[in-house]
């Protein structure tokens, strides 16, 4: 860990005392050499944004320490029509007051490519909600996979804006 050099001292050489330049004074000597690897992300279905996926010491390697962790950390995507909340989807969508009191039928492309078919029921009529003025219909087990729980799914809800006409026309009013 100690080199021992001469250097001349007028008629005489000396021996001068210095740190090792190669293991600066420690006595060990590392050769570093650098190393790619390539790692394969598997990321979960149903994975939430800041979902963390960690490989335990894949970072870099230092003597006399742990190697440290690599972390992937899921940033998720904003899409255009559907927003996420946990594992339930929702999606809005205007109908008119005729359609929210008869009855409507929709398709709606789902994010992995699967057309469905949505319609009210017989009889069933939409009603806004008091906050929002619109009403809500969900379509059971169609929003994203849980994590940990690939098989159970959220739900998807479809926020309906009813439309309610300007006017009316006076031949379609009941006189009373």
């Amino acid at each position: 860990a100690i080199r021992a050099d001469t250097a001349p001292v007028s008629v005489a050489l000396l021996p001068k005392l210095a740190p090792c330049t190669a293991c600066s004074g420690t006595g060990k000597a590392f050769k570093v050499q650098k190393e790619r690897e390539v790692l394969e992300v598997y990321v979960p279905k149903g994975a939430p944004h800041g979902h963390r996926i960690t490989f335990r010491g894949k970072a870099d390697e230092q003597p006399d320490c742990e190697p440290g962790d690599v972390v992937f950390v899921v940033h998720q995507q904003e899409h255009a029509e559907f927003k996420r909340r946990g594992a339930d989807l929702f999606l809005a969508h205007e109908i008119c007051l005729l359609e929210a009191l008869t009855g409507f039928q929709m398709r709606v492309t789902h994010l992995d490519g699967r057309e469905l078919l949505v319609k009210t029921g017989p009889g069933e009529v939409v009603r806004p909600l008091e906050a929002e003025g619109s009403g809500l219909k969900a379509v059971i087990g169609e929003g994203m996979p849980t994590i940990g729980q690939p098989f159970l799914f959220g739900n998807l809800f479809l926020a309906l804006a009813i439309r309610f006409p300007d006017a009316l026309d006076a031949a379609l009013c009941l006189e009373g």
